[in-house]
């Protein structure tokens, strides 16, 4: 019994594959059957056979990507959503974008020093933030870097020449101490069918 039984399974099986390549029905609307092996009965009215499912799902990468935060006058809700966020979604890669830190300070704009934050606090701040993001236990990080981030050595440029090369953003941030990819401003990096850079 049990053998006519798994012949019995085996031809059903092969019929609904080939009836799903044909894309027809596997029984008429008039088709009523039994086997002969007791419990396993079929009675079929107008039957299509319906595939199988199995957790197949194509593997998904979850990208998060920070926009321009321009710490430390960066909007405190925002951030603590966009924190909030990261923790909720858990993505395998995370791009800051650019302009993650603002540089006021070592801006050619003219500013009152009175009202803005200092070189050593914007630093401070914005490497707090970053911190932030490492304890959120990223996988992978990308930090692409702004046309802020680059007031650095522009400042060092037409200021203190002789000290040029000696000091960027990468090496301020801690980028490579981070373990994160580091893209130079004017330059993107592609993950999958996507590119990312702050300006093109």
């Amino acid at each position: 019994a049990a053998s006519k039984a798994k012949k019995f399974s085996q031809d059903l099986q092969d019929k609904t594959i080939e009836a799903m390549f044909r894309g027809q029905p596997l029984f008429s609307s008039s088709a009523s059957f039994s086997s002969n092996v007791k419990p396993f009965e079929i009675k079929a009215d107008f039957l299509y056979p319906v595939p199988v499912k199995k957790d197949v799902r194509p593997e998904v990468t979850k990208i998060m990507v920070c926009p321009d935060a321009h710490h430390p006058y960066v909007d405190k809700r925002a951030w603590k959503t966009f924190l909030k966020a990261c923790r909720e979604v858990k993505p395998d890669i995370l791009v800051i974008i650019g302009d993650f830190l603002d540089f006021l300070s070592v801006s050619a704009h003219p500013k009152n020093p009175s009202d803005n934050a200092s070189f050593k606090q914007e630093l401070a701040q914005g490497t707090r933030a970053l911190d932030q993001i490492s304890a959120l236990g990223i996988k992978r990080v990308v930090f692409c870097e702004g046309n802020h981030c680059t007031r650095i050595t522009r400042y060092i440029a037409a200021n203190a020449p002789e000290l040029y090369g000696l000091m960027d953003v990468k090496d301020l941030l801690k980028i490579k101490e981070r373990g994160w990819e580091f893209v130079r401003y004017g330059e993107f990096i592609r993950i999958g069918k996507m590119s990312f850079s702050h300006d093109v």
